[in-house]
């Protein structure tokens, strides 16, 4: 039999003092980089950010302007449709003057007409009366 020989063998400490440096400066390498990709991505979302309000701001002023363009526009349009109102009343004013006119003009032919036919019924009974004939009625004085 055989009895195995045991060596022992002894390593290295692991954490001495220069590993212990290097460990440090690669975990502060990492931690670094970490940092740098976190960093770079939230300036990122704070650029898009940063554009999506100011898109958001410029989007608000275009609403705001295109409101007061058409306030302005409402305004024009008023002011013209009340000068075309203002016109409108004036030709009806105007029209109405004339149809009085005509009326009344009417009136004092229709007071003429009426006249006229007593007038010509008189002189018509006064011929008949006297004994001399009439002549023929025309036929527009019936129309």
């Amino acid at each position: 039999m055989t009895w195995a020989s045991t060596t022992l063998l002894v390593a290295d400490p692991v954490l001495t003092t220069e590993n212990v440096g290097v460990a440090t400066a690669l975990i502060v390498a990492v931690a670094g980089g970490i940092a740098t990709v976190l960093g770079a991505k939230s300036k990122t979302k704070l650029d898009a950010l940063a554009q999506t309000m100011k898109e958001r701001d410029e989007a608000r002023e275009e609403r705001d302007q295109a409101k007061a363009d058409a306030v302005a526009d409402r305004a024009e349009l008023r002011a013209r449709h009340d000068e075309e109102v203002a016109r409108l009343n004036r030709r009806v004013a105007m029209l109405e003057e004339q149809v009085d006119i005509r009326d009344a003009e009417l009136n004092a032919a229709d007071r003429l007409v009426l006249a006229l036919r007593k007038y010509v019924a008189k002189l018509v009974a006064a011929l008949v009366g006297g004994g001399v004939g009439v002549p023929e009625r025309p036929a527009e004085i019936d129309a």
